[in-house]
């Protein structure tokens, strides 16, 4: 047998040996990518409804953010302080399956009722859903993989969730129903999910047994200048694609004489290419021989195609192309996490996934209220016109700009500190 084909055989053998070895954690880890994949894609739905849900209850631009943005951002945000404990106390499956209970109540009222009041509680539901979905998944692979098949797993799955989450955009351009029917179909979505949980996802695990999950342990990881660095990383280097994935993109978009389905062409690809840079660079995190190098290049890649998104008039394509980068810069978040993988004990990091969810919570929070208040303020008759948006990006142009300053700030090496200890 030529030599070729006794290599493809021996690895397809060995490849086969490690989905029986690991079947186990396999199926816990497609539960969790799947659970992950609901909430993006959920939360990406709300953005493509905004004109029927802002006409069916008369929102202001800011009443808007506040629904779609702001308070599911608020729950979120609070729920890091919480949800480790949570994990610890009553183990994986109890919290998920409250997780998933409140996406039930979530889809329930949104697909029921035209009040603000009970739109904003099913936001805050889903924001409870979703504080468990990202810090599940990380610990879970964690926790059932080697350190080795860690990065490709966490990778892997981001990939999937990413091309899920850009799917949402494709579904609502075929929707023709309304958006309460639309989220009908969602709950049950859920009680499939449900029974996945309760079939695949174990009572505990070792996060249950470690030691209480206190503010003063996150404080005393703030303190330290490479991890505050990396969680100022992680919440701009996300900030761009979530905001116009959640808020004003398609009347921005329109403004600039993009059709619909184009806008939705956008969001999808740059959610494409969020999910291949997190494949990407799950896989070949190990290999990154100059750390600091990467996390520079991930800002600076983001700010330029921000800009270039906002405030130049490209055709068609090469707007795709720009979306498409600026979804791979925002994959810089692994990137960040897979350092503080290799930095930092299971306690220690168990902690810095909780706050690397606050950080992104806090910018998911703060972003739309800053813009759609200055929307608001700058608006008169409830129309903003393009130069109004150009002006209220300049905020988020600078924000996604703010690593740089932070590591010339700290004046901060990523190189010896983090991969010294691999």
């Amino acid at each position: 047998m030529p030599n070729h084909l006794l290599m493809s055989v021996r690895h397809l053998k060995h490849c086969i040996q490690m989905l029986v070895m690991y079947r186990r954690s396999i199926c816990i880890w497609l539960t969790t990518v799947t659970f992950c994949s609901y909430v993006l894609f959920v939360n990406n739905c709300i953005s493509p409804f905004q004109l029927q849900i802002e006409a069916d209850l008369s929102l202001t631009k800011l009443e808007f953010a506040i629904i779609s943005s702001s308070s599911y951002a608020f729950v979120y945000l609070f729920g890091q302080f919480y949800n480790g404990y949570l994990i610890q106390r009553y183990g994986f499956r109890a919290v998920m399956v409250f997780a998933v209970l409140s996406c039930i109540c979530s889809n329930l009222l949104l697909a029921c009722t035209n009040s603000f009041v009970w739109i904003l509680l099913a936001r805050l539901f889903a924001a409870c859903g979703a504080v468990f979905a990202f810090i599940t998944f990380i610990l879970l692979v964690r926790l059932t993989f080697p350190q080795r098949y860690q990065g490709p797993f966490i990778g892997l799955g981001s990939l999937m969730s990413g091309l899920f989450a850009s799917s949402a955009f494709y579904f609502t351009s075929v929707w023709t129903g309304s958006w309460h029917a639309f989220f009908l179909r969602m709950l049950f979505v859920c009680v499939v999910l449900l029974s996945l949980i309760v079939w695949h996802i174990p009572k505990g695990g070792e996060p249950a047994k470690l030691n209480g999950h206190h503010l003063r342990n996150m404080y005393r990881l703030l303190e330290d200048k490479y991890v505050l660095s990396l969680l100022v990383f992680c919440g701009s280097i996300y900030s761009g694609m979530q905001y116009l994935s959640s808020n004003e993109a398609f009347i921005f978009f329109q403004m600039k004489h993009f059709g619909v389905t184009e806008i939705k062409d956008f969001l999808t690809i740059a959610w494409i290419g969020y999910a291949v840079g997190c494949c990407v660079s799950g896989c070949l995190v190990g290999r990154i021989a100059k750390p600091d190098y990467i996390l520079r290049d991930y800002v600076l890649l983001s700010f330029f195609c921000f800009v270039v998104i906002v405030y130049c008039n490209f055709n068609y394509v090469l707007n795709l192309l720009c979306f498409l980068m600026l979804g791979f810069s925002a994959s810089g978040l692994i990137v960040a996490l897979a350092f503080l993988n290799y930095a930092l004990s299971e306690v220690e990091f168990l902690y810095v996934t909780s706050l690397v969810n606050l950080i992104v919570g806090l910018v998911s929070f703060v972003n739309p209220l800053v813009i759609g208040g200055m929307l608001d303020l700058m608006t008169t008759n409830m129309v903003a016109d393009l130069t109004k948006y150009q002006i209220s990006f300049i905020y988020l142009s600078f924000f996604i700009a703010m690593p740089l300053l932070v590591f010339k700030k700290y004046a901060v090496s990523f190189d010896d500190k983090l991969f010294l200890s691999r």
